[in-house]
């Protein structure tokens, strides 16, 4: 193998050596413009293609985040983001916003910890796609003025679902 190679650089010194001075030059200067196209088309060109777009995409991102910070302050202007008023029947809030995003609800307790109602549950086996609606529902819960202690998520891998129980809730104001 190492002969071949050999012989072939001998080849091509000889190649370039049969070759006026002018020729040499011109291959020279030819071999430097290849390469600088080669460079500038297969690395420079798609960085600097991509730069712009990256560019493009944070402009826009920028664009709709000032969009979304006038809306929200157009909600707050008009009162709109208020609270809502708890029921005083807080077994009926957790249940509407369980159905809301399609949990059910198993073994519903009130219970009277140092002189305070907390609310402990425990929701129907889910299967791992919809943990993200009971984190939703908490958050909904969050906002509605419920505080949310506690709670536990364990995965069953033998019936492929998750299991969300012992969810401590408590009445903030």
């Amino acid at each position: 193998m190492n002969h071949l190679i050999n012989q072939s650089v001998s080849q091509w010194k000889e190649k370039w050596q049969s070759l006026n001075a002018r020729e040499q030059r011109l291959l020279t200067w030819g071999s430097v413009v290849l390469a600088v196209i080669f460079y500038y088309g297969l690395i420079l060109a798609p960085l600097l293609k991509e730069k712009k777009r990256s560019e493009n995409r944070l402009r826009a991102e920028k664009a709709l985040y000032q969009k979304t910070q006038k809306q929200v302050q157009q909600i707050n202007d008009l009162g709109l983001a208020k609270k809502p008023h708890l029921s005083s029947n807080m077994e009926v809030l957790i249940n509407e916003l369980s159905t809301k995003y399609g949990l059910t609800l198993n073994n519903m307790q009130q219970l009277q910890q140092n002189q305070q109602t907390i609310w402990q549950l425990t929701i129907k086996p889910i299967g791992q796609g919809d943990v993200a609606n009971v984190i939703a529902w908490l958050d909904e819960l969050q906002r509605a003025g419920v505080n949310v202690i506690g709670f536990t998520i364990n995965r069953d891998e033998a019936e492929d679902m998750v299991r969300v129980e012992n969810i401590q809730l408590q009445l903030l104001y």
